[in-house]
């Protein structure tokens, strides 16, 4: 049996990272689950440009200095379990708030925008 996203249950589905069987976390129009092991959280549920969009774009509007500390710190922390970043990609970097946090604490960050620098434009 392939285990690679494969759901087993209503509320449950193999991680993708390490294959530990992690229980539904979240759900709005898509359905999260957390691994219990690695802790990645994940969804098999994609969405369209437009939701893509609209995703993104909303992650852009929380600028709040307070929000975007304690998103780093809570990141970090989850990190810092398995090694200390000396370098970190920030995938779906919005308009950067958070990449300068993670450089004011000195580790390199490289942000990465699909909306901006164009991975996202060509999909349908």
């Amino acid at each position: 049996m392939l285990r690679d996203s494969v759901i087993t249950s209503i509320n449950t589905m193999f991680c993708r990272i390490c294959n530990t069987p992690s229980s539904q976390y979240y759900k709005d129009s898509r359905v999260f689950y957390k691994c219990p092991q690695c802790s990645l959280i994940f969804t098999d549920q994609t969405i369209d440009r437009k939701g893509q969009e609209k995703h993104y774009k909303g992650q852009w509007k929380n600028s709040d200095k307070e929000h975007i500390i304690n998103s780093a710190d809570s990141l970090l922390t989850i990190i810092n379990k398995y090694r200390k970043p000396s370098r970190i990609l920030d995938f779906g970097s919005g308009s950067g708030e958070l990449t300068e946090e993670f450089l004011k604490r000195g580790i390199a960050t490289t942000p990465f925008e699909p909306m901006i620098h164009g991975c996202l434009e060509n999909q349908n």
